[in-house]
């Protein structure tokens, strides 16, 4: 027979259960998402400004923190060493982190952006033929790099043989480039219209890139709602951008440290931050750029950049992009 005493006690037990159940429930949906983005790079720092400095992270039940880097490999870094949840990242840096860990996945595009193959002013260099027994900066492990060495290959040269790659941070390159100890470089904006306007370089090759949203996959698998609500914010994030400029250029510019002239002047592609609606921001990744993307991953492994072949469509789950 079950005494008042006992019973008593199951219920205080049967208490504790259940709100122990409830507050690991609402950890899970209210745990902070932590966002690494680069202040060398306008295209994906543009989004970060948006959600940093406006309600729209908020306003969206997506409790984000934003923390910066200086470019790509050590975001990779802090990711694999769990500081970080989620990376704005172009193709190379997203590549390189889920060959190294298989619980990162990519959940939608970020950016398509400009990069530049970029000839240091007075080098007397017109073309990339022109590179042979040069000394090309690129940081290693971002999206030049690979961009590099495929455009130099099929000109007949080779790295280490024709010419000499120097692995360089983006923030030394203006260095690098005015006291001539390097001949070319390769990054995005701002940098490309800072060399420009600063007669330090010119372009002697474009090409575009993509940009990812990588996220650990056990934190999507465990936070959905929070995974589906993110990216809602930066679809709001990004219409933010097109429909205020001036203001977000101003943010990235002070963040950053870049004059606010040179932001301004900058070329970006993206269709989104020039979209006229809400309904206009698309961030799926296209048929056609999981293609491109993964010819490229094939030249890096052929290469031996990439010492494990990666199947890029099996890394990408788009399910949290809300209509």
């Amino acid at each position: 027979m079950t005494t008042k005493k006992q019973v008593s006690k199951i219920i205080i037990i049967i208490t504790v259960i259940f709100l122990a159940i409830i507050t690991t429930s609402c950890n899970k949906e209210t745990e902070t998402l932590k966002v690494a983005w680069m202040t060398t790079w306008t295209d994906g720092g543009l989004t970060a400004q948006a959600l940093k400095n406006t309600d729209i992270l908020e306003k969206n039940n997506a409790n984000a923190e934003m923390i910066s880097f200086l470019y790509g490999p050590p975001m990779v870094e802090a990711a694999l060493s769990n500081q970080v949840d989620v990376l704005f990242v172009g193709w190379v840096p997203a590549v390189n982190l889920m060959s190294k860990s298989d619980d990162w996945i990519i959940v939608s595009k970020l950016a398509y952006f400009p990069m530049e193959l970029m000839a240091r002013e007075g080098s007397g260099i017109q073309s990339v033929n022109d590179l042979k027994n040069k000394k090309i900066g690129v940081p290693y492990a971002t999206g030049p790099y690979p961009h590099v060495v495929n455009s130099l290959k099929e000109k007949g040269l080779i790295a280490g043989k024709d010419y000499e790659l120097v692995n360089l941070k983006p923030s030394d390159m203006g260095t690098a480039l005015e006291r001539a100890y390097v001949d070319a470089v390769s990054w995005s904006e701002p940098s490309l219209t800072l060399f420009a306007q600063k007669k330090l370089a010119y372009p002697i090759e474009e090409y575009t890139d993509i940009s990812f949203i990588v996220v650990s996959k056990s934190y999507a698998e465990n936070h959905p709602e929070q995974m589906k609500n993110f990216l809602k914010a930066i679809k709001e994030a990004q219409f933010y951008v097109s429909q205020h400029k001036e203001e977000v250029f101003g943010w990235f510019a002070e963040e950053s440290r870049f004059d606010l002239s040179l932001v301004k002047s900058l070329k970006i592609i993206e269709p989104n931050y020039d979209a006229n609606s809400i309904e206009e921001v698309d961030l799926t990744i296209s048929d056609f750029w999981i293609k491109e993307t993964q010819k490229k991953i094939d030249f890096e492994y052929q290469e031996g950049i990439l010492s494990k072949k990666l199947v890029l469509s099996k890394k990408i789950d788009q399910s949290y992009i809300s209509d």
